[in-house]
């Protein structure tokens, strides 16, 4: 038997809603997904527009459907995501309110506008101030999965990585030594994943990835990803704590440089498994040498001791 297309999927799942069950709909696509097909849903006789998210193939191997749609329903109850109408469980397809009418999908370049930051730094606190979500994946939980993968197939990683690693390894002694702050963690900050309004708070997407995880991290890891200057990243950390903690500054600094290690291995992992025209060697080589950028930094030691 052939697999079943996004259409098949989507009606199998739509029908399965007994709300919806015998309504007609018309559906376009909606670009802009990494690893799935979005569709926006005009249902007859319900008001708005629906947003169905189809899981790409292969997904579920890293996934959990249920746990992203928990944590979805979760950040939608404390309004910092759009409502969650129906997940089937049996394809994974997620319904929710479609509002890309009123607001529009971030880019890179919206995170150079601090204003802007600084509401995502807002949505971050309303988020992390929910309950614990039932999955904890915690930053050392990441890098030890990809780092095992990478012994494990016998990935060839650069000779600097060796330091790379070494400076890791001190970190997260130090940052066990000292105790996680828990948080219910989004975990993905890409731009995408933020949807901005003139004249409304920042909405978060996509909760694939949610898990409980360290606070500092979930920062660490959208300052990293934003190229953040070290002066900005005071500001927000200021911004996001309503005052300024040297600490939990020192904690987020090196959190940039455990994110970094993550996605590095993470992007030479994806060369030696996947045959696609993207250069991950590249990506995941120059993300190992930008931990540099941290741990050559002339307060790095002091960071380490401030955890």
């Amino acid at each position: 038997m052939s697999n079943p297309t996004n259409m098949d999927l989507l009606q199998q799942s739509f029908e399965r809603n007994p709300e919806w069950a015998g309504k007609s709909y018309t559906h376009e696509p909606v670009p802009g997904g990494l690893t799935n097909f979005n569709f926006k849903l005009r249902i007859d006789g319900v008001d708005g527009e629906v947003f169905a998210k189809i899981p790409g193939p292969g997904t579920e191997a890293f996934i959990d459907r249920n746990a992203a749609n928990l944590a979805a329903v979760q950040a939608a109850e404390a309004g910092i995501s759009p409502k969650v109408y129906f997940l089937d469980e049996q394809t994974g397809v997620e319904y929710s309110e479609f509002i890309g009418n009123e607001y529009r999908t971030a880019t890179t370049l919206d995170f150079q506008d601090m204003d802007v930051f600084g509401k995502v730094m807002d949505v971050y606190r309303q988020w992390h101030a929910t309950p614990a979500l039932a999955d904890t994946k915690t930053m050392f939980d990441m890098v030890d999965e990809h780092y095992d993968q990478v012994k494990a197939d016998n990935i060839e990683l650069p000779a600097f990585a060796t330091e790379v690693l070494a400076n890791y390894e001190r970190a997260k002694e130090r940052y066990l030594a000292a105790g996680l702050t828990m948080v219910p963690a989004h975990n993905d900050p890409m731009p995408g994943n933020f949807l901005l309004s003139d004249d409304k708070p920042v909405k978060l997407l996509d909760f694939e990835y949610a898990a409980n995880n360290d606070v500092a991290y979930e920062l660490g890891v959208l300052l990293c990803e934003m190229f953040v200057s070290e002066e900005n990243t005071r500001l927000l950390v200021e911004r996001y704590l309503g005052h300024f903690d040297e600490k939990f500054f020192a904690r987020v600094m090196i959190s940039r440089m455990i994110a970094d290690t993550k996605w590095g291995l993470w992007g030479l992992i994806n060369n030696a498994v996947r045959n696609e025209e993207f250069d991950y060697y590249k990506y995941g080589a120059w993300k190992l040498y930008r931990t540099f950028t941290i741990s050559r930094h002339p307060d790095f030691e002091t960071w380490l001791e401030q955890i």
